[in-house]
């Protein structure tokens, strides 16, 4: 199975990234949007691991994150990551960005000390709108500022599986913050 360990965003975040794709899709040749119902953002990749994993993994969080407390996220930035003549289309954290770049190093050192492999990239805190993005020349992207902060409360760990052949982030453990 396969997991990360990441943060979901609310109803009404979710809401107005509904109402700019349309924008985005406007300018869009080509790509691949990401399911409203799936956006996240990951702090920790870690890939394939054993059923038998599941509840000590969230063990891990519970313990690593107890101390840890709420924070606030907004959003300012739409931007790309280019691939080739591909590109992903992303969404970028403004307000919250130390917290998650505190997070994702915790979280890491403890899978280390654990043994567990995980993906070693560096933090980009980002939220993926659209993969295989081929945008029309010359696209200036619209100035974004989700004028809404939000509080985070809980991170969890996902699964990442196929349901009925949709991509579909399942929560297996929820670690509330303080």
């Amino acid at each position: 199975m396969r997991v990360f360990i990441g943060i979901e965003f609310p109803e009404q975040f979710k809401g107005s990234v509904e109402s700019l794709k349309s924008e985005i899709e406007s300018q869009l040749i080509k790509g691949r949007f990401s399911r409203i119902e799936n956006l996240h953002l990951t702090l920790v990749f870690i890939g394939e691991i054993t059923v038998d994993q599941v509840e000590p993994l969230g063990h891990m969080l519970d313990q690593v994150l107890a101390t840890q407390k709420c924070f606030e996220m907004s959003i300012d930035e739409l931007g790309t990551f280019s691939k080739g003549e591909q590109s992903i289309v992303w969404l970028g954290i403004n307000k919250g960005k130390e917290h998650l770049f505190h997070l994702s190093q915790l979280l890491k050192k403890e899978l280390s000390s654990r043994h567990y492999t995980y993906d070693i990239k560096p933090l980009k805190p980002h939220l993926t709108l659209v993969r295989q993005a081929k945008l029309v020349q010359d696209y200036v992207f619209p100035v974004v500022s989700f004028l809404q902060r939000w509080k985070v409360e809980k991170i969890h760990l996902y699964l990442s599986h196929q349901v009925n052949g949709i991509l579909t982030y399942e929560p297996l453990h929820t670690t509330h913050l303080k």
